[in-house]
């Protein structure tokens, strides 16, 4: 449905809905809730609709948008690895992390593909075909 919005073409689409669906199932399937999917999307049909969800977070993805959205969770974990190596506070950081010997970062599937794209690399996470 076009509104005449050129923001809200994504954001109102078949497309879009198609992709929040597919997200859906695969955090139910990868929380191993029973029934996922509503108990009629096979895995095989899952992993494809899971690449459209993909695609779709990759149209927004580019380095533009990664440079405003990513920039941040870069900074932190640049900061992050800095404390480590100095063993001194960083500013903005909790000062009694200094001896952490590990810290994770939880991060949404969007802002991973932000720091994916800022520093030009690509993964794929074993158990799932996926480069997300």
């Amino acid at each position: 449905k076009y509104t005449g919005e050129f923001w809200q073409g994504m954001a109102l689409s078949p497309l879009y809905y198609a992709s929040q669906f597919a997200e859906m199932f695969m955090l139910q399937y990868v929380g191993n809730v029973t029934n996922w999917g509503f108990g009629e999307v096979s895995y095989s049909h899952l992993t494809h609709l899971y690449q459209l969800h993909a695609q779709v977070m990759s149209f927004g993805t580019n380095y533009w948008n990664a440079q405003r959205n990513g920039a941040q969770t870069l900074g932190y974990i640049l900061m992050t690895m800095e404390q480590s190596i100095n063993a001194e506070p960083v500013n903005g950081l909790y000062p009694d992390t200094v001896n952490d010997k590990i810290t994770l970062l939880f991060n949404h599937d969007t802002n991973l593909l932000y720091i994916r794209e800022l520093l030009g690399v690509e993964w794929l996470p074993e158990g799932l075909a996926l480069n997300v």
